[in-house]
């Protein structure tokens, strides 16, 4: 199961907005900026691999993992995120990337507690 539609961010100026919040927090791998919205309505996720980090295969090994991080965070209603991969990410295990994407969560004062 992944995300579904309805819950990715895919406009421009959805990223734009969430961007020009400035409540972003950078990491070893990933940088997370969000942007809050009411409380009821659904996360929206939104992923950045630029062609820096390398080749299509290379984007979407990144991009995969991040989405099967968010989809920990699909309960936690009220706000836009996106991640923007970083160099290091290549490397990283989905451990190191996991743990990484909390500790950037809790510095925006973004903690989550997964019931199931």
């Amino acid at each position: 199961m992944g995300i579904p539609n309805y819950l990715r961010i895919k406009k421009g100026s959805d990223y734009s907005m969430v961007f020009r919040q400035r409540n972003q927090s950078a990491g070893t791998y990933v940088v997370l900026s969000c942007l809050q919205k009411e409380k009821e309505e659904f996360p929206r996720f939104g992923f950045i691999t630029s062609k820096k980090l390398g080749n299509a295969v290379v984007r979407n090994k990144i991009r995969r993992r991040l989405r099967m991080i968010a989809q920990v965070y699909l309960k936690m209603r009220g706000y836009d995120i996106v991640a923007i991969a970083r160099r290091s990410s290549v490397k990283a295990s989905f451990t190191q990337l996991y743990q990484d994407w909390e500790r950037q969560l809790d510095c925006l004062g973004l903690t989550y507690k997964n019931d199931g």
